[in-house]
């Protein structure tokens, strides 16, 4: 099977009123790109119902050095009690 390398931007759930286009960045590896965006879409979080709003194949060395980082984390989220807040929106 030949793996590529997939940056997919999903939109984010549960966000409240106040916010409307909060998204996430996850880095999958996937035989191709609708696989790779299926996953995303597959994580907690995530508007499931939606599709990403942008994907893009990168480097195997891309993804190692991001794939080790959480993705919540790089979205700059804080958790407090269970909810999860998101200051920043990412549309790379």
């Amino acid at each position: 099977m030949n793996v590529k390398y997939y940056k997919v931007v999903v939109t984010r759930g549960h966000m409240g009123s106040n916010y409307d286009h909060a998204t996430i960045t996850f880095y999958e590896k996937a035989k191709d790109m609708i696989s790779a965006m299926d996953n995303a879409r597959k994580h907690g979080g995530v508007k499931h119902n939606r599709l990403p709003a942008n994907a893009i194949e990168i480097t195997a060395e891309e993804y190692y050095a991001n794939r080790g980082s959480n993705a919540y984390d790089r979205a700059c989220c804080r958790k407090d009690k269970g909810v999860v807040f998101s200051f920043l929106r990412l549309f790379k």
